[in-house]
């Protein structure tokens, strides 16, 4: 059912990716579906696919997007398919042995962990919905602007049953939803709203650890969503095709008198 040659992508079409996959985690919502989010939060050694890739898995088994292919995307297929079920969040350790590796025709040895967050319409006390934040973060890749979600993805102590919580850090700083953490330090929010606007400078996510009291702790993934770059050409129109085709945003100078 699986592909089991592993695939790569360019971060330009990882961006579009994401863009069709939460167009169509916003359908599924609309029609009342569970469905599960899997992503890569973490990496080590030679892996398939970088830290953010996704994959969307419906309650039938079909997915969209790629964590990587093969017997490794099997096992987090095999547990998002869990998650739908129970609607509760879950980690996979996917470890890339030689042994496997040869199995399913990779070249890789490495070591990459992969998050699976149930979406579906179900609302907490005083939070948006899932829909809400699906729609939010849509509304500002169509506009192409930047976001970041931030995702508790593992805790520890009393925070261990928050894992799962999201909240949205626009550009502008501007927050939408909260992560409500017991007893969590003050700043908190100023914590993840700083990190957030780390991510946007870096370009790529990263995983912010929080510290809480009596050897409480979190770890949020910080995972930010920019606008693709845009290219300018002065002159040159006959590349105006190919830059299309590579997917890349074309900004035609208007034609002015001398």
């Amino acid at each position: 059912m699986l592909s089991h040659l592993w695939s790569k992508a360019s971060p330009d079409q990882g961006k579009l990716i994401v863009r069709e996959l939460f167009q169509e985690l916003i359908h599924e919502l609309g029609r009342g579906e569970t469905v599960a989010m899997a992503t890569i939060v973490r990496r080590k050694g030679s892996v398939p696919r970088e830290v953010g890739a996704k994959m969307l898995v419906h309650r039938g088994g079909k997915i969209s997007g790629t964590v990587g292919g093969g017997c490794g995307e099997a096992e987090v297929w095999r547990s998002a398919l869990n998650v739908i079920d129970t609607r509760r969040p879950s980690t996979v350790q996917v470890e890339l042995t030689e042994e496997i590796a040869m199995e399913s025709q990779g070249v890789c040895g490495g070591i990459f962990d992969v998050f699976v967050q149930p979406w579906h319409n179900t609302q907490l006390p005083g939070q948006p919905g899932m829909q809400d934040y699906a729609y939010a973060i849509n509304e500002a890749l169509q506009g192409e602007q930047a976001i970041v979600m931030v995702t508790v993805v593992a805790a520890g102590g009393a925070w261990r049953s928050q894992i799962g919580q999201q909240m949205l850090v626009h550009e502008n700083d501007r927050v939408f939803g909260r992560i409500e953490l017991p007893e969590a330090p003050s700043a908190l929010t100023s914590q993840i709203v700083q990190a957030a606007q780390r991510a946007i400078l870096a370009g790529k996510p990263h995983i912010e650890k929080i510290a809480g009291p009596a050897n409480t702790w979190a770890e949020v993934f910080v995972e930010p969503f920019l606008p693709p770059p845009v290219l300018l050409i002065a002159g040159a129109g006959h590349t105006r095709m190919m830059c299309r085709v590579c997917v890349l945003s074309l900004t035609l100078p208007r034609h002015t008198s001398a």
